[in-house]
């Protein structure tokens, strides 16, 4: 019997609005699936986490999706989870440096997909990619 060599990991999909016909969901789970693919990651079943109507500057308590995703993680030892882009993970930067030390202690890794952007530390992919939209709160402590 053939074994799956892949290294497994989970989807982490965040908007801020709660909108039923917005693509967003959809886009980002086909990014997801695409780098997956391309990094050679497997999805589990039932892999993908969603938190609609969350703010980007929201914590951890605020985001169930992100919970279950954690509770995945350490139940099943996954050890990657992919993001579009650090946006989808924070809007805000200490918001997201929280979050981001959240999954390193708890994962050990944080894939995010990030376009343009290679071999970096998480912390300067968040800063980076705030920074790049201009956000106001991203001025502090980069």
């Amino acid at each position: 019997m053939k074994t799956n060599s892949k290294k497994l990991a989970v989807v982490y999909i965040r908007r801020s609005n709660a909108k039923e016909k917005s693509d967003s969901f959809a886009r980002q789970e086909l990014a997801a699936s695409q780098y997956a693919e391309r990094a050679g990651l497997n999805i589990v079943e039932d892999g993908f986490y969603r938190d609609g109507g969350v703010s980007g500057t929201k914590g951890l308590e605020d985001r169930k999706g992100l919970q279950d995703l954690f509770v995945r993680c350490h139940t099943d030892g996954v050890k990657v989870a992919i993001i579009e882009n650090v946006t989808r993970l924070a809007r805000d930067l200490l918001c997201g440096q929280v979050l981001l030390q959240k999954f390193q202690e708890g994962l050990g890794i944080l894939k995010p997909i990030v376009r343009g952007i290679q071999n970096q530390s998480s912390f300067f992919l968040l800063s980076y990619s705030l920074a790049r939209e201009g956000r106001p709160s991203t001025s502090v402590g980069i």
